[in-house]
């Protein structure tokens, strides 16, 4: 924008501007709409369990403490931006230019926190609905897998360069540090694909459920791939210099906020399908809930998996019928 930048009469002035040495308007704008769709999801999360399909689960559990990291995540990132994040630094004194860097840092590891264990929350919903062992086992060994991934994920990001002062990224050169989130990112797309992956895998076991069913639990988890996008677009908006880091990881930041609040909200796009339902069949009256509903077999929209019976066993045999 031109710097002879003039207010109108009668309006106020913007909260935040974008100039060539000013990118926290970027910052602010993703991450306020990241926290906003980040409650408005978990109360829709909240209120499914509660109203439409209790009962509550670990996977809720650890959504609920994924999302309480983002909201703390949140509200680090927005005072970091009303200090420093996002501006040249030349425009920030020494001091203010600390507490910036140790603001950052702190979001940076709940963000860690926050993204694994939403990838985490993914896994135990699975495990809840997967009624068949081989597919439970390799869901497992992916929880387990994730738990550990967010733990070296902290490790590296908590662990820089400068390990008596790990929250300094200003006149510090680290150039294994985008080598780290492309590993340990990478690594989480993987995850993603397991996910979808694990969901093919279920569904073509079963036989007692129709086609179009089947086509909504794989389009439910389907939302989860774009996760990758926003991992991508991230990745790749990490400044290639470290001169001016605050301005420069403007974007960088900005798609770090997307990233967490998509894989967030995802998370409950997969139990929405109850919720949905029930909108549709109570709109424009006093319908019932699905809990005050006599539960069919199989009642898919309560992705009740666990009542049903797979096509063939893991040995490839079709299963034994119960006399």
């Amino acid at each position: 924008m031109s710097a002879d930048f003039t207010i109108p009469d009668g309006y106020y002035p913007p909260f935040a501007r974008v100039t060539d040495q000013d990118h926290t308007a970027w910052i602010i704008i993703s991450t306020t709409i990241g926290l906003a769709l980040t409650l408005l999801f978990g109360g829709i999360r909240i209120f499914i369990r509660k109203q439409v399909h209790p009962p509550f689960g670990h996977d809720d559990s650890f959504c609920a403490i994924a999302t309480l990291y983002a909201v703390v995540q949140a509200i680090l990132t927005l005072l970091a931006c009303d200090v420093g994040l996002g501006r040249a630094r030349h425009l920030t004194s020494d001091i203010v230019l600390v507490t910036t860097q140790k603001l950052y840092y702190a979001a940076t590891l709940l963000f860690v926190i926050s993204l694994g264990l939403s990838k985490a929350s993914v896994a135990l919903f699975l495990l809840r609905i997967a009624p068949f062992n081989p597919q439970r086992r390799a869901t497992q060994y992916i929880f387990g897998l994730i738990i550990i991934w967010t733990i070296v994920l902290f490790f590296c990001m908590a662990l820089q360069c400068n390990l008596a002062q790990p929250w300094v990224i200003v006149d510090l050169s680290c150039s294994k540090k985008l080598l780290r989130w492309e590993l340990l990112e990478s690594l989480g797309c993987a995850f993603e694909v397991a996910f979808f992956g694990i969901c093919l895998w279920l569904i073509w076991n079963i036989g007692a459920i129709r086609r179009s069913h089947k086509a909504a639990v794989v389009i439910m988890f389907a939302f989860r791939l774009p996760v990758i996008i926003f991992v991508t677009l991230r990745l790749r908006s990490y400044p290639a210099s470290d001169e001016d880091p605050m301005l420069d990881m403007a974007e960088f930041n900005t798609w770090s906020q997307a990233e967490l609040t998509y894989s967030l909200i995802s998370s409950t796009i997969l139990i929405m399908r109850p919720f949905i339902s029930n909108l549709v069949i109570s709109y424009g009256g006093h319908g019932s809930t699905v809990k005050d509903r006599k539960p069919s077999v199989p009642d898919l929209d309560a992705y009740q998996l666990q009542l049903l019976q797979p096509t063939t066993s893991s040995t490839g045999t079709p299963p034994r019928k119960d006399s």
